[in-house]
Parts: C-alpha cells; sequence; structure tokens
C-alpha cells in the first residue's frame, strides 16, 4: 500500500476520534448521574458503569475503526492501521479528560467525587451488614474507602501525569491488538493498471 495513503488515514482518523471522544464522555457522565442517582446495589454500582463505560464505548470503537478502513478504501497494513487507530482514541483520550474531568468535574458536578464516594458507602454498607461484618470491620472498610476517594480528589500533577502515560500506554497496546485484528493488506493484482492475470 503507497504510503501516501497516511495522510488520509489522518485525516479521516481525526474526526473519528473526535466522535469517540463526545461518544465516551457522555457515557461516563450518565454512569456517574446513573450511580448517585438511581443506582441501589453493590452490583448495580459495578456492573452498569463497566457497560456504560468499557463495553459500550468498545463496541462504537470496533464500528468507527472498520468505518475508518471503509473510508480509506478498504485497505491498509499493520503500520498504517496502527496509526490510524491510535490517533483516534489519543483524540477520544483527550475529549474525556478535558470533558470530563476538567468541565464536568471541575465546573458542573465539583462534588463528584463525594457524591460517588456516597453512593458507593451507601451500597456497600448493607451488603457488609448481611454478611455478618461487626461494626469494626464495617467502620475499617469505610476508612479505606474514604482514603481511596480523598487520594483520587487531591491527587497532584504526578500522579495525574503518570496516570495520563499509563493511559497513553495501555491505548497504544489497544491500538496494536486492532491494527492486527484489522490490518487488510491490498492484493498485488489489485494495483491500478495491473493485469490480474499478468500479476505475479
Amino acid at each position: 500500500m503507497s504510503e501516501d495513503l497516511n495522510p488520509i488515514i489522518r485525516k479521516n482518523a481525526i474526526p473519528k476520534g473526535l466522535i469517540l471522544g463526545v461518544v465516551v464522555a457522555i457515557l461516563n457522565i450518565v454512569s456517574y448521574y446513573y450511580i448517585v442517582s438511581i443506582a441501589t446495589s453493590y452490583w448495580a454500582i459495578i456492573l452498569v458503569p463497566m457497560l456504560f463505560n468499557i463495553i459500550l464505548p468498545l463496541v462504537v470503537l470496533l464500528f468507527l475503526v472498520a468505518d475508518l478502513r471503509k473510508t480509506i478504501g478498504g485497505f491498509w497494513n499493520l503500520r498504517q492501521a496502527i496509526t490510524g487507530i491510535f490517533l483516534m482514541l489519543l483524540l477520544a483520550m483527550a475529549v474525556n479528560y478535558v470533558t470530563v474531568n476538567v468541565v464536568f468535574a471541575k465546573v458542573i458536578e465539583p462534588n463528584m467525587v463525594d457524591n460517588t464516594r456516597n453512593a458507593m458507602v451507601t451500597a456497600v454498607t448493607p451488603i457488609l451488614e448481611k454478611s455478618g461484618a461487626s461494626q469494626t470491620d464495617i467502620d475499617k472498610k469505610m476508612d479505606e474507602m474514604q482514603k481511596q476517594f480523598d487520594s483520587r480528589k487531591n491527587a497532584g500533577i504526578g500522579p495525574q501525569i503518570k496516570s495520563i502515560v499509563i493511559s497513553i500506554i495501555m491505548l497504544f497496546v489497544l491500538a496494536l491488538v486492532l491494527g492486527a485484528i484489522y490490518k487488510r493488506e491490498r492484493p498485488r493484482y489489485a494495483t491500478e493498471g495491473n493485469d490480474p492475470e499478468l500479476s505475479i
């Protein structure tokens, strides 16, 4: 495949990455409101956000990757597939971070972490009580949860940068996997101007 396809891949990957980022951000926000407003059980708080934050975004991603390949002509090699997919993922991460972590969490819902913690405490406490845990064990578990949420709420620049770097590495690994799945080399006989019967 011609290297001239690379600019076309980047050009088409950008809007799809932005779309993916908006979709993921919306799903994250819906997941948050579900947790703090609707969820009444521990399993609901665990499983439903998994649907919104992992399964549905993955389905949308797979659709956009397939659509990207189709848009550029249906063929790209492994390197080009990884490049296009990784660009999409990076843009999606950036859009989601700005929308959820900056605008939503800082402006619209500044108590986002506290509200999530309260919802978790409300859901977990009855489970611990039904399991026969003592009040001391329950208090200990609540203290651990409090510390976890406090660390998220008061995370400094260093931990935030570390988290972003880890996320980028994970996205690259995902791009490698999807690139290997979605790569499709152009058949040699499909080269423009060649007669299939004369191609070697």
